[in-house]
């Protein structure tokens, strides 16, 4: 399973998202992308990022915003390959 997660440096919720994803699902590949960055910045306008966090698993957006614990959970575990 592959999860990206959109990020931001002023976002209170990001981090804690990731380490939360890397917990439920440590068999995963995660990677963060910043938003704070020219690359990231691109890459969140064409998929449409509006808010931060956004998680991405094997290339579909499905969350945005902050998540709870058990949706994230839900999501990694219905989605895993």
């Amino acid at each position: 399973m592959y999860v990206e997660v959109f990020t931001g440096p002023s976002c209170p919720y990001c981090h804690p998202t990731v380490e939360t994803i890397r917990k439920l699902a440590p068999d995963a590949e995660v990677t963060e992308i910043s938003v704070s960055d020219e690359n990231g910045q691109y890459r969140a306008k064409s998929m449409g990022v509006m808010c931060l966090p956004t998680i991405l698993i094997n290339g579909k957006v499905v969350s945005r915003g902050k998540p709870s614990d058990e949706k994230l959970r839900k999501l990694l575990n219905t989605t895993k390959e």
